[in-house]
Order: C-alpha cells, then structure tokens, then sequence
C-alpha cells in the first residue's frame, strides 16, 4: 500500500532514496571490478597450465565471462549516468523519470533499478521507467489509475 509523503519531508525522502540508489549502483561497479580481477587471475593460471584443447576451452570460457561482465559493467556504468542526470531533476505535474510516485499499490522511485528503500516500514521501490509498471506509470498524474497485471491502480501522489 502505497503512504503519502508530508511536502517538508519530500525532498529528504527523495535525496535519501537517491543516495540509496547511487550507492547501490557504485557497489555493484566494485563487484564487477572485483569479478574482473579473480577472472584475469584465473585467465592467468590458465596460461601456465599446459597446452591443449582442455587448455584451451578453459581460457575461452574464462575470456567469455570477462565479456559478459564487461556488458554488465556497461550498463551498470549507464545507469549510474542516468542517474546522475536526475540528480536535481525537479517534480512535475506527471510522473516522468526522476519522480517519487506514491500508488494505491506501493511507492516507486522511477530512476533505475535497484533494492527497495525503507522508510518509516514502508517501502520505495527503485525502478527504471523502461521496466512494465515504469512504462505504464510515465505520463500519469495524482488521480489516474491504470492496469497492471489485472490490479487496478490509483496514482496517489507524484513527488
């Protein structure tokens, strides 16, 4: 169930859920750095290993997972510049990217996703205004409803 946000509190609540997020993702940039370097070491043992086809598929395997992790990386790294943008993005009318929307389900912050923040036993959860409920969301203003999944929803309040 979705929980109105006193106007003072707003921008606090809204700072807060983006350093949440802007923490998530820096987190998960070093994970990827950490995977990367025990990928490289592993790449590296390979090389000493001797020379063959089971050798040879090791190193391909590995080299296929630091690739992998490289488009994670990448797109970790976007997210972290979209959210960057949205910094000081300031509220409007309709919901639009940037926005803290309150809903007669729960309470999204449409920026990028990440874990759900906490406030006061309520949660806030952090998603992408590409993802199926950001979709239907964006454009929305306090008073619409919409359909998701055969609930019906009320846009409480955008932030």
């Amino acid at each position: 169930m979705g929980f109105f946000i006193q106007q003072k509190n707003m921008s606090l609540i809204k700072t807060a859920v983006y350093h949440h997020c802007e923490s998530y993702l820096r987190q998960k940039a070093k994970g990827y750095l950490s995977q990367d370097q025990s990928l490289l070491e592993s790449l590296d043992s390979e090389g000493k290993s001797s020379a063959g086809d089971k050798h040879e598929t090791g190193r391909a395997m590995i080299q296929l997972e630091r690739e992998k992790l490289a488009q994670q990386r990448e797109r970790n790294d976007q997210d972290i510049k979209t959210l960057d943008a949205l910094k000081n993005k300031t509220t409007t009318v309709h919901i639009a990217p940037g926005a803290l929307v309150n809903t007669s389900l729960a309470s999204y912050f449409l920026a990028v996703p990440a874990d759900a923040f906490s406030h006061n036993d309520k949660k806030i959860y952090c998603i992408s205004p590409q993802s199926p409920i950001g979709q239907l969301l964006l454009g929305k203003k306090a008073g619409e409803s919409l359909s998701f999944r055969g609930n019906s929803i009320k846009v409480l309040e955008v932030l």
